[in-house]
């Protein structure tokens, strides 16, 4: 599927680029990191215009997992400036989800919450249910920073309600976890 002449040569940038994530979400983080280096490599490569800026985005998301939070923001950077060439707006939401954790880890709780915000307006017309839930977790975590705790609590049991109506059982985890730690 590498091969760049191959008719199949766009499904590895999709494809490694979710096994690169998600060995990176999973505790792979060195893996996870490699794969989607090599994914973003490869979609530059063949000229991935559809995908790129989720692949992008994916590897800024698992270079901040691995706390290079300077590298993750470059990347994030990159993946709102391909959504938004490519007119991709639901790839541009997501990367704006990205660019508020990054600015969370920064301890920017005005540029957390704005690019929240941003990719909450951009995800609420398009029905993406996770990433509203995911902004909603972070959304929660700006309250904490901002010393907030009821407003803390409200979004934080949203964000986990969301994820139980969807199933998601990681992001539950991760919803639980961020209550519990409020006391």
């Amino acid at each position: 599927l590498c091969e760049v002449g191959s008719d199949l040569a766009v499904y590895f940038s999709r494809t490694a680029s979710s096994l690169g994530l998600a060995y990176a979400m999973s505790g792979r983080l060195t893996e996870g990191v490699a794969l989607l280096e090599r994914a973003a490599a490869h979609a530059r490569a063949i000229g991935f215009a559809y995908g790129h800026a989720l692949v992008v985005g994916m590897l800024g998301e698992a270079r901040l997992l691995a706390g290079d939070v300077d590298e993750a923001g470059r990347r994030g950077d990159e993946a709102i400036a391909l959504a938004r060439q490519y007119g991709q707006r639901g790839y541009e939401a997501w990367a704006l989800r990205l660019q508020g954790e990054i600015a969370l880890a920064l301890a920017a709780p005005d540029v957390a919450d704005a690019r929240f915000e941003e990719a909450i307006s951009l995800a609420g017309v398009r029905g993406m249910r996770p990433l509203l839930a995911h902004c909603g977790l972070g959304l929660g975590h700006v309250r904490v920073l901002r010393d907030d705790r009821a407003g803390a609590r409200a979004e934080l049991t949203a964000a986990l309600a969301e994820y139980q109506a969807m199933g998601m059982p990681y992001w539950i985890a991760r919803a639980e976890d961020a209550l519990a730690r409020l006391g």
